[in-house]
């Protein structure tokens, strides 16, 4: 049984050929399963009888079974699926303005074990890694979502939800190539960013296989001891290893990099912090996004006050540093930055 999210079009034309199957078919095919939106082989009209039995027979379509959706009243939401050997993971669908645009935050592992202090995701570990099939299904299970309640545009595509993206690099290559690949979802290279936080190794991998493809690093400290306690992974991969990575990543790329910012009160939101993060950054093209720590059940840790947040970006102002303060969405269902987690939803389900 192949799992149909899993191939690229020249994998599913392999299989087609042997099998005794046109080659343009994969065109069709592709062009029914991810712009049209349809899995039933039956309702794909010009494929002849034989093809759709094969398609039938032999390819798993959906990765994904949805078991509840929660709507915030920021117009967020957060879905809850379930997995074919009954993992489960979450995607947030994230509302752009008033522009009828959306931006799909994907998730990468059931889990994460990478332990940060700030994140509700890490607290139970990571199970497995997700398929590549299962990190494309949710692009399509929110495509279909917003077409069939008629809301927009899937405009961008996040992998800031569950897990470290490149500690899944395979998975996370073979499904951008995927989604990205023409006459998929006509979502561009550069309407997708990746958020790690700071796999050394990888950034450059990145760097050479996806040199469109926008990039986030999670920074939340520039002393090294601070990072270190928020981080843990900081003491294998730390802020000098980071920048150097990031510096080999642009020459290969020319692209800015995103650096995301946690402020959270009393630790990291002095001028003291700003100086250290604006030290860290020099020399490097850079965005910084400031990110109010999210409120985590079992965390000891409370968002920065907006006076702090305001005199910490008004510093980097000053040094021109380009910065903005990222509104928080989804809180109050739990589907903000760092509030993944799957103990309360399987609770509650």
């Amino acid at each position: 049984m192949y799992s149909f999210k899993e191939l690229n079009k020249s994998e599913l034309t392999d299989i087609l050929v042997d099998n005794s199957f046109s080659a343009f078919r994969s065109d069709q095919i592709f062009n029914w399963v991810y712009n049209n939106l349809v899995i039933e082989p039956d309702l794909m009209k010009n494929l002849p009888g034989g093809l759709l039995k094969f398609l039938t027979d032999n390819f798993l379509m959906e990765n994904l079974n949805l078991i509840k959706i929660k709507a915030s009243n920021d117009g967020t939401t957060k879905f809850l699926w379930e997995l074919t050997d009954g993992e489960r993971v979450e995607t947030v669908l994230i509302p752009q303005s008033k522009e009828e645009k959306y931006t799909a935050c994907l998730s990468v592992q059931v889990g994460c074990d990478l332990g940060c202090s700030f994140c509700a995701t890490g607290m139970d570990g990571c199970k497995r890694n997700l398929t590549a099939a299962e990190i494309v299904d949710q692009v399509w299970q929110i495509s279909k979502y917003i077409a069939e309640n008629n809301l927009g545009e899937l405009r961008n595509v996040v992998f800031m939800g569950m897990g470290e993206p490149f500690l899944n690099y395979d998975n996370l290559k073979k499904s951008l190539e995927i989604i990205n690949s023409e006459g998929a979802f006509q979502i561009g290279s550069r309407r997708i960013t990746v958020s790690t936080v700071g796999i050394v190794p990888k950034i450059r991998e990145f760097g050479r296989d996806f040199d469109q493809v926008g990039l986030a690093v999670s920074i939340h400290s520039g002393d090294n001891e601070k990072r270190s306690k928020l981080m843990p992974v900081n003491k294998k991969y730390d802020l000098n290893a980071i920048k150097a990575s990031l510096k080999d990543y642009y020459k290969l790329t020319s692209r800015r990099i995103t650096i995301e910012y946690l402020m959270i009160a009393d630790f990291n939101d002095s001028i003291y912090d700003a100086k250290k993060l604006v030290e860290w950054i020099e020399d490097m093209n850079v965005f910084v996004n400031l990110i109010p720590a999210n409120p985590v059940a079992g965390l000891d840790h409370k968002p920065s006050p907006k006076q702090r947040i305001n005199k910490f970006k008004n510093y980097l102002d000053k040094v021109n540093v380009p910065v903005q303060i990222r509104t928080s969405m989804g809180e109050d269902v739990t589907a903000a930055c760092g509030q993944l987690r799957l103990k309360e939803e399987e609770a509650n389900a």
